[in-house]
């Protein structure tokens, strides 16, 4: 009988074979579906920093601040232009806050406050104008931000405005307050009267405690 030799491959011709295999094992390997909310993993909540946020109600910090409003136009829920530099040439204090209408988290809280705080506000020696700026002004034009006013009862003197991205984005920065995306934004009241600097509310306020910083803020003590 014939001796059979064995016969070696070459060291290249080896490491090309181990690849084939590889290969075809992973063709052949059966498709494993990635987890989904329907396997019971459950989706990320592109809200659970606010929903923190909130579970601090009625906490926040102060701080003063030497701000300068840009001089931007910006249109308010009935349609007309507002130039934001009228505000700082007033005699007339403000109180702005920032807001989106399909935010389901902080927004509501903060109007609430100020819609709750408007007869405290209007009753202080000083009227404040408030002011709403979407932060979202795509989405929020004026009839929205009409209705959203009408939702929260206020007042006909409660200024909300939208208008272009990018000028909302430059008085955000301005401000302090740009966090980047809508998402990312953090419940903030400020405060502006004349010849004083700027009184910045990070977190949530009561009506009472809006109302009682508002006060002592605009006081000649």
């Amino acid at each position: 009988m014939a001796d059979i030799k064995k016969r070696t491959l070459p060291t290249a011709n080896k490491i090309m074979y181990c690849i084939l295999c590889l290969c075809m094992t992973t063709l052949t390997a059966p498709v494993i579906a990635s987890p989904s909310a329907d396997a019971g993993v459950t989706p990320v909540d592109p809200h659970a920093h606010h929903r923190m946020m909130m579970q601090n109600k009625d906490k926040y910090t102060r701080h003063y601040d030497a701000y300068q409003l840009p001089p931007k136009t910006l249109t308010d829920k009935n349609g007309k232009a507002v130039n934001l530099h009228h505000f700082l040439h007033s005699d007339k204090p403000f109180i702005i806050s920032f807001i989106f209408t399909t935010c389901t988290t902080i927004c509501p809280i903060l109007t609430a406050t100020l819609a709750s705080a408007q007869e405290g506000l209007m009753a202080s020696p000083e009227q404040p104008t408030l002011v709403s700026i979407s932060i979202d002004p795509e989405v929020d034009t004026p009839d929205k931000l009409s209705a959203y006013a009408k939702k929260f009862k206020a007042s006909e003197d409660w200024v909300f405005l939208t208008g272009k991205l990018e000028d909302i984005i430059e008085v955000q920065r301005a401000l302090g307050v740009y966090r980047g995306t809508k998402l990312n934004h953090e419940p903030v009241t400020l405060m502006k009267a004349p010849n004083k600097k700027w009184l910045t509310l990070d977190g949530f306020t009561s009506a009472n405690d809006l109302v009682d910083e508002y006060r002592a803020y605009t006081s000649n003590d």
